[in-house]
């Protein structure tokens, strides 16, 4: 005896399952990518924003060490987090603007890490003043 489709038996066929389950495939594998792609710039901005924070902690306790009392340099490679990946360091330069301007130093904070192999590198810069700010 011999089976006869009619036209109003519905399913799916063999060649429909396997182009649904290749689009599926692949929007699952786009939405992966784009998961891990959010979690590398979730971590680099992460990091950017500790690195900003240390150095601006840097340039604050410069400030409140008074004029006189500022060093011509310093580490504070030892203060960077562990997840910054190696090699890492973190320094402080001040440089004497007196001959040109007396009383006055500007501060470099910069700050180096690696990041996925990639060096990266924070820095800020400012001026202090022998008056300081509330004189």
């Amino acid at each position: 005896m011999r089976v006869r489709l009619t036209k109003d038996e519905s399913g799916f066929t063999l060649i429909e399952l396997i182009i649904t389950v290749t689009f599926v495939t692949i929007a699952l594998v786009a939405i992966v990518e784009a998961f891990i792609t959010v979690d590398k710039l979730n971590r680099q901005a992460r990091n950017l924003a500790i690195a900003t924070q240390l150095a601006g902690r840097q340039v604050e306790a410069a400030r409140n060490l008074g004029f006189e009392a500022i060093p011509a340099s310093q580490s504070f490679t030892a203060e960077l987090p562990d997840n910054f990946g190696a090699p890492k360091s973190g320094s402080a330069e001040f440089v004497d603007l007196s001959p040109a301007e007396p009383g006055l130093k500007r501060l470099n904070v910069v700050i180096y890490y690696h990041e996925g192999g990639i060096r990266k590198d924070v820095q800020l810069s400012t001026l202090i003043t022998e008056r300081g700010i509330n004189r």
